[in-house]
């Protein structure tokens, strides 16, 4: 695990309120799970919302909520980060990579 990057994603997830129909509908809102080299244990960035889809914004130094301004981590973004941080030009993923 010293040389070794683990990172999981998930393609959707489902809001914590039921729909109209007693149902769960997707969410806008993913998850991403990293572990291994260069990874901080027991760490967690970001938060959602209580109610409805959406997540919020983070300070990307920092990896804390924030109310006003920050960044919304995207999929797109772990990967760009970790593409990054191994060597890896992630140009080609068209966003921004988090320190």
């Amino acid at each position: 695990m010293e040389h070794t990057t683990i990172v999981v994603l998930s393609a959707f997830d489902r809001p914590p309120v039921l729909n109209t129909r007693g149902g769960r509908d997707h969410s806008l809102s993913s998850c991403a799970l990293r572990l291994g080299a260069g990874v901080k244990a027991n760490t967690v960035i970001g938060a959602s919302h209580d109610i409805g889809p959406s997540t919020l914004p983070i300070d990307p130094q920092t990896g804390l909520t924030v109310l006003r301004g920050g960044t919304t981590v995207t999929p797109a973004n772990v990967l760009a980060s970790v593409m990054s941080a191994t060597g890896y030009d992630s140009s080609a993923l068209r966003t921004n990579v988090l320190p």
